[in-house]
Formats: structure tokens, C-alpha cells, sequence
């Protein structure tokens, strides 16, 4: 079975109550059988900088990865994407998306957005956040209708995987990246609104593409690089679903604290 490698962190009594059956997993977090409540937040482990850009999972912790690490993994999409680029024409003419912006001229602004929003962050200044959550917004909204376009339709996405794994990837980045502004901005509502809005269309593209793979007629198509894309966007919507838990249930001081780690630890794994 195809699964990605990220190594995850456990708290010790978390680990000591899923050995006695008393909690399970679920996403980032581990909760109490009995009850659900949660007894502990995940993160993951010690993985480098490099492992979190070349995942494909949306990462546990609830502010993502430094927005150095998400620039380069658009970076990466990008290349990937441009690798691609005849089957990527071929697909969103089959989805009939000509007045949508799918092409490089897209990751281009968002990429130039997220490298632009790390020097601000990195500068300590705030004013020109409102700017990129703008454009992280209008990026993750025309991720998804090109990924649900993709997902949609199985001759498309037998052809298309490549296309839809990598659309599917940049859609959730630009979600995160958006609700993280948000957080930053000081605009928490916001933050747990688009929380919200993540999990949801993250839960709806995962059920329509196992519904997909699962009827019969994929059998004669089905690949594994296709039930690597079903398991992948399962485990990304279990991670959404568990930030906006943490959103919920955290106070801003322990959000904050969550921040300061994450500034830490980008700047001992900086490469």
C-alpha cells in the first residue's frame, strides 16, 4: 500500500493510551474512545524542512510549515506542473475552465505572493497581509474548481492524476496559507472560518474521489498512483479537520506558543 512517510510525534501518554485501546488517531490529534474528546496534538516529529516540501499531506502543524518551506514547495509544483503542461491544456479544456487562470501565470503571482509574504513576516512588518490572504483566497478557489473539475469526472481523472495530485496540493496550500495570514493579521474569526471552510471542501473532494475510484467501472483503470491520490486527500482532510479543532480549542496564548516553536524550529532546519 502507498503511503507517504512523514515521521509523527506522540506525546508519551498518548502513546500510552493508544497501546491500551483507550484513544486513536485522528489527523493531528489523538482522541479518548469513550468520549472524543482530545487528549493530545500531534506534530511531525523531526522531520527536515526538505521531507515537509516534497509531502504531499498537509502538515500537522496548525501553521502549516514556515512560509519559507511553502514557497519552495510551490516552487516545486510549479516545475512539476510545467513538466506536464500539454496534459495540463488537454485537462482543462476537458473541464472547460477557459475562464479560469490555471496555467503558470497563476502559480507565478501566488508564488511571487508567498516569497514576497515570508520577507514582510521575516521583517516584522503586517501591513500588506490583507493583500496576500487576498491572493491566497482567490488561488485556493481556483485550485478548487479545477481539482473538482478533475475529481469530477473519471475519463478525466484516469488520464489526469498527475494533474489533479499536484492541483489538489496547491489548492490546500493556498487554503492554509490564507487562514495562517488570517491568524497573523490578527483576524481570528477569520482564521477559524476559513478552518472551517478548509476541512469542509477538503472532506467533500476526498468522498467524491473515493466514490470515484470505488465504482466498479475504475476497476479497469484504477492505478496505484490513483489510490495514492484517495489516501493522500483522506489523511489531508483528517489534518484540516484536527487544526480547526485547535483553533477552537486552544487559547491565543498557546496558538502564539505554537508559532514561536514553529519560528524556532524553521530556524535551526533553514537550508
Amino acid at each position: 500500500m502507498l503511503t507517504e512517510t512523514l515521521t509523527l510525534g506522540y506525546p508519551e501518554k498518548a502513546l500510552q493510551m493508544l497501546s491500551e485501546g483507550t484513544a486513536y488517531r485522528d489527523g493531528g490529534v489523538v482522541r479518548e474512545t469513550a468520549s472524543g474528546r482530545i487528549v493530545a496534538l500531534l506534530f511531525d516529529g523531526d522531520a527536515p524542512v526538505q521531507d515537509l516540501v516534497l509531502s504531499n499531506i498537509v502538515p500537522l502543524a496548525i501553521f502549516g510549515i514556515s512560509s519559507a518551506a511553502a514557497a519552495r514547495r510551490f516552487d516545486k509544483l510549479e516545475a512539476e506542473l510545467r513538466a506536464i503542461k500539454d496534459k495540463l491544456a488537454d485537462a482543462q479544456a476537458g473541464v472547460d475552465l477557459a475562464n479560469t487562470t490555471t496555467d503558470g501565470q497563476l502559480l507565478g503571482r501566488l508564488i511571487g505572493a508567498m516569497h514576497a509574504c515570508h520577507f514582510e513576516l521575516e521583517a516584522g512588518r503586517r501591513d500588506r497581509l490583507p493583500e496576500y490572504r487576498q491572493i491566497f483566497l482567490e488561488a485556493y478557489h481556483q485550485f478548487k474548481i479545477t481539482s473538482d473539475g478533475l475529481v469530477r469526472r473519471p475519463d478525466l481523472l484516469r488520464r489526469f492524476e498527475p494533474v489533479a495530485s499536484r492541483y489538489l496540493q496547491a489548492m490546500f496550500l493556498a487554503g492554509v496559507a490564507a487562514r495562517d495570514v488570517s491568524y497573523r493579521m490578527g483576524d481570528e474569526a477569520g482564521a477559524s472560518e476559513l478552518a472551517g471552510m478548509l476541512q469542509r471542501d477538503a472532506e467533500a473532494l476526498s468522498t467524491l474521489t473515493r466514490q470515484v475510484l470505488d465504482a466498479p467501472s475504475a476497476l479497469f483503470w484504477r492505478t496505484p498512483e490513483h489510490v495514492k491520490l484517495a489516501l493522500v486527500t483522506r489523511e489531508s482532510h483528517a489534518r484540516l479537520k484536527s487544526h480547526e479543532d485547535m483553533l477552537k480549542l486552544l487559547s491565543k496564548e498557546e496558538i502564539l506558543r505554537l508559532i514561536a516553536r514553529e519560528a524556532e524550529n524553521r530556524d535551526t532546519t533553514h537550508d
